[in-house]
């Protein structure tokens, strides 16, 4: 292991010594008596047909073998001490996007690390960072918090250990001596869902959003097939009667848990509400705010032949009581009217925690109520003067209707639908029939138990009879064109020696001081000069074939 890359630069000097010495024997021209003394020698490599490696001397060898340590040494070599323990700590990029290839070439490289550290300890870095084998890494969660994740490690590392981050994508800043960050990433391009819904307000409708490259699209109900054709950007269509089950897939790319979505028929049957104020005008205001929200069903006197008709159809009966006057119902909103009263103008102080607050806005509103105590905890005040309270869903209003803008007002509405919508979510099954991946869902069972379901992988997800549909819509995890491949913020030298590594430089040192010794001892003998001698070429002279010779001297 190397701790200074940029040092093994320095290796560029060995093909330079190389050149220096193939001009160092460049032929030169010298005129001797005769060439029968060099004849026995061996000839150097010439140009021809027959291949002949090129002769360097001993020397060239020797000065070579030297740069080459002197390069090792500056590099910072680490070797791991024979004993003692060397602990790493892996955060694994545990997002959707790993599973476009970077997952796969990332598992081969984490399975060698055994050779080099132990123990060997793994995140998996998702939404919340957890510890976990190498084969609990499945890649489904919806993003990855890699800080979240280096802060963990550090508390349960300790101060030797080190620290190795596998991810898709290149650092955002830097980690610190301790980190070292490998990504495994390509950038590619990806079609992907990146929105869905479905809705019945209204008709059955479904939307679509497709990011990137437009891409085939398939969406069929029930088995049955609605559309085929490319798509990109949104798409809205609506579906048949009495659909149930609607999947829409793309053509596969490099990812593929972005190209399918299930979507179910969100489930919110009808409340009953029943209505029992006597005053007329108090009466219309309420019945009409509740026929408003779309989901609400009135009983009693006044209800016409085709809402009684409804309500026998009704397999879940989920009642709401509105009335001014006491009552023991459960689920319930009691208007305490009077005559006179106090008219608040504001401001209001309003309990936001409590959902039938909503998008309820008090400003501008006149509200009038007689003034006292109110059992229950209190929801909306005017000063000390409670003036909407909740007890076990029971829930008390002042109102004085005739001197009033409250029923007249947009948060008169709000409020009856807040009520009809907590009635409602009470239902037994989940509360949301789709969900995002990683995505909190309750489940209301019939006993009035709650569960809360975290959809930690998409598909469909079946719990004591019910079910919802968990679907990948993550444009940042489909986005591919980010993905890096590289090795960032390398372990420092002080790191690698807390984490049970030696450096060896000094023993590459040494080797090279030997070679140079012995480079030294060889150069001596002839002189401080090593040469080869050849023939090379020669030409008869005037005095006959043994003088006036012409031989190349190396």
């Amino acid at each position: 292991m190397l701790t200074s890359l940029a040092a093994l630069f320095g290796l560029i000097s060995i093909p330079l010594l190389a050149v220096i010495y193939l001009f160092h024997r460049r032929p030169q021209t010298r005129q001797v008596s005769s060439l029968i003394l060099w004849a026995a020698l061996r000839r150097p490599a010439t140009a021809g047909r027959k291949r002949e490696f090129l002769r360097l001397p001993l020397t060239f060898w020797l000065e070579a073998l030297a740069l080459l340590l002197l390069v090792l040494a500056a590099a910072g070599p680490m070797l791991p001490r024979l004993t003692g323990t060397r602990p790493l700590i892996v955060i694994l990029d545990d997002s959707l996007s790993m599973q476009a290839g970077a997952q796969q070439r990332a598992r081969e490289y984490v399975s060698q690390l055994g050779s080099h550290f132990d123990p060997i300890r793994y995140i998996l870095a998702g939404a919340t960072p957890q510890v976990a084998s190498l084969q609990q890494w499945s890649c489904n969660a919806p993003s990855s918090d890699i800080d979240a994740a280096l802060a963990f490690a550090t508390q349960l590392a300790g101060p030797n250990a080190l620290v190795l981050v596998v991810t898709d994508h290149a650092p955002p800043h830097s980690a610190g001596p301790r980190v070292q960050w490998h990504a495994f990433g390509e950038p590619a391009k990806n079609a992907a869902f990146i929105a869905a819904a479905r809705s019945r307000a209204g008709r059955d409708r479904v939307l679509l959003e497709i990011a990137g490259e437009p891409a085939s699209m398939t969406i069929a109900a029930d088995g049955r097939t609605l559309f085929t054709g490319r798509r990109t950007g949104r798409f809205s269509f609506e579906l048949p009667p009495g659909a149930k089950v609607v999947e829409a897939q793309l053509s596969d790319d490099d990812a593929a848990f972005d190209n399918h979505v299930t979507l179910l028929p969100e489930r919110k049957p009808p409340v009953l509400v029943t209505v029992d104020v006597k005053d007329a005008l108090l009466r219309r205001d309420v019945e009409r705010a509740v026929t408003a929200t779309g989901r609400a069903l009135l009983t009693g006197v006044g209800v016409g032949v085709g809402q009684a008709l409804s309500l026998s159809r009704q397999p879940e009966r989920l009642p709401y009581t509105i009335t001014d006057h006491p009552t023991t119902a459960n689920w319930s909103l009691e208007l305490i009217t009077a005559p006179t009263g106090i008219a608040h103008a504001g401001p209001f102080l309003i309990d936001r925690t409590n959902p039938i607050s909503e998008g309820v806005d008090l400003d501008g509103v006149i509200w009038t109520a007689s003034s006292g105590t109110m059992a229950g905890t209190p929801v909306v005040l005017a000063g000390d003067q409670p003036l909407l309270t909740e007890e076990s869903h029971h829930f008390r209003m002042r109102l004085n209707p005739s001197q009033s803008t409250l029923q007249r007002s947009p948060a008169w509405p709000s409020l009856i639908w807040n009520l009809i919508e907590l009635r409602g979510d009470e239902a037994p099954g989940f509360r949301a029939a789709n969900v995002v991946d990683g995505g909190l869902n309750e489940l209301v069972l019939p006993d009035g138990r709650h569960k809360v379901m975290l959809a930690s992988h998409p598909g469909i997800w079946r719990v004591d009879g019910y079910q919802f549909a968990c679907n990948a819509l993550n444009a940042e995890e489909s986005d591919l064109s980010k993905a890096k491949s590289g090795t960032w913020n390398g372990w420092s030298e002080a790191a690698l020696i807390a984490g049970g590594y030696e450096n060896v430089a000094w023993l590459l040192l040494l080797a090279a001081l030997a070679v140079l010794a012995i480079h030294q001892r060889i150069t001596s003998q002839y002189g401080g000069h090593a040469v080869a001698f050849g023939p090379d070429r020669a030409r008869h002279g005037r005095a006959g074939k043994s003088g006036g010779m012409a031989a190349a001297l190396r």
